[in-house]
């Protein structure tokens, strides 16, 4: 048997879908007609699967009709292919492993057909890779396609072994984030989410989430910024004065006491070796930065536990030969990519998105300027593919005589969606030049 075509396979899938309803029911529509190599079983294929969807048997005599009628007959390798199908002796309770051996070997000459494209392409070497990036990405996904699955399967299979893992790593399911109460009420960092940290300008997401991250590379697991918007010695600059406590403005002016000055060095050997990846690319896809997160946990053999991007207002997906109708939908493509994106790596992706001016219009009408979630710009895609969903609302950010009682440091976390947890808010307190959140301790 060649390992890219097999005739007498091919043959023997159209003879069970012939003689045996249940199997041809269970499978005729998950069948893609370029699974035949065969250029007269594919014709032969394809008009039975148009039958089944028209609602009519697919039967030898009205196939062979069909084909007669349509002028294809001769094509279809005529009166004796359709003998040679009909006198094959096959066995039904094989059919789902014949599907995916047939399904491989189309896999393998897609596989062939795309890098003998790549031999004779003049393209240059960053297309290039983009391309292999894409095109294994989508041959990986129609690999791990696996339907309908019995409920018992998936006990057995997949949520007793993770309920295992919850009750060892008592009740945390996912990575803390250094919030009790944020991890209180969604678990933490879970494998697979997609969390949005969203706020209007200068309220705070960017620190929110550098606070965050560096609690998870404290612990010793990989954590990866992409950090579109800022230099990596603006990030270092933040995340120092976070850990040491010294005033950012004194660090920038370089406005340092003795004291300061050791306490800089001691905090700098504190976070010398932890796992902390920082990317300062201005102008990156998301395909590039998938790309780069596989080369770097190639390298170092380890995934991450978190992968931060900031922002999503920033990106625009690669594409070749094709444009977006408007924004809204390449939001929304970018969206389920990074969805997608932390369930192949088993990693969660923290992406920080601008607010839209709503609230600003209702604090204007006097129905509070408290963000929502229909308040996230550009695509309601992201509320819907998110698993978790932070919202900011600092009101001495929007306006300093807002209310001349409140603590000018106070401000809400709102958890507005947590697919698997609870929503709440969260009151917390942000010393700004400080660029450190934290928890204000009280019961809610």
């Amino acid at each position: 048997m060649d390992s890219m075509n097999s005739l007498q396979l091919e043959r023997e899938v159209l003879s069970i879908l012939f003689s045996d309803k249940d199997a041809c029911d269970g499978y005729i529509e998950t069948i893609k007609t370029e699974y035949f190599f065969s250029r007269s079983l594919r014709i032969i294929f394809s008009t039975m699967q148009r039958l089944y969807k028209e609602k009519k048997p697919v039967d030898l005599t009205l196939v062979r009709n069909d084909l007669l009628k349509s002028g294809l007959l001769v094509e279809a390798g005529g009166e004796d292919e359709l003998a040679e199908i009909s006198m094959l002796s096959t066995n039904p309770e094989c059919f789902g492993e014949y599907i995916q051996e047939l399904k491989t070997m189309w896999q393998k000459r897609e596989i062939r057909r795309f890098a003998i494209g790549l031999a004779e392409s003049n393209k240059e070497v960053k297309d290039i890779s983009a391309d292999v990036e894409r095109f294994f990405s989508e041959i990986n996904a129609s690999s791990t396609e696996k339907g309908l699955e019995r409920f018992g399967e998936i006990l057995q299979e997949v949520y007793f072994p993770m309920m295992d893992e919850r009750i060892k790593k008592e009740k945390q399911i996912g990575i803390p984030t250094g919030f009790k109460t944020v991890d209180r009420l969604t678990g933490g960092f879970a494998k697979g989410n997609l969390v949005i940290m969203a706020a209007r300008p200068s309220v705070g997401k960017t620190t929110l989430a550098v606070n965050m991250a560096m609690n998870v590379a404290m612990r010793n697991i990989p954590v990866y910024i992409f950090s579109i918007e800022m230099t990596s010695v603006q990030l270092v600059d933040r995340i120092i004065s976070s850990v040491t406590h010294i005033d950012s403005n004194r660090l920038k002016t370089g406005d340092l006491s003795i004291h300061m000055q050791q306490e800089l060095v001691a905090g700098s050997g504190t976070l010398y070796r932890i796992p902390l990846y920082i990317d300062q690319t201005g102008t990156i896809t998301p395909q590039e930065i998938r790309q780069r997160i596989k080369k770097k946990i190639k390298e170092t053999r380890e995934y991450p536990g978190l992968v931060v991007i900031d922002h999503l207002q920033l990106l625009h997906m690669q594409l070749k030969g094709r444009r977006f109708e408007n924004r809204e939908k390449e939001m929304a493509e970018i969206s389920r990519y990074f969805k997608s994106m932390a369930k192949e790596l088993g990693t969660t992706v923290l992406a920080i998105s601008q607010l839209s001016r709503d609230s600003d219009k209702r604090w204007k009408d006097g129905s509070g300027r408290k963000p929502r979630l229909s308040d996230l710009r550009d695509s309601g895609a992201l509320e819907q593919d998110a698993d978790i969903v932070y919202l900011i609302h600092r009101p001495k950010a929007y306006d300093a005589s807002a209310n001349e009682e409140e603590d000018e440091n106070a401000c809400e976390l709102i958890l507005a969606k947590s697919r698997d947890g609870q929503t709440g808010v969260i009151p917390m307190s942000f010393e700004g030049k400080f660029y450190q959140f934290s928890e204000i301790t009280k019961e809610f």
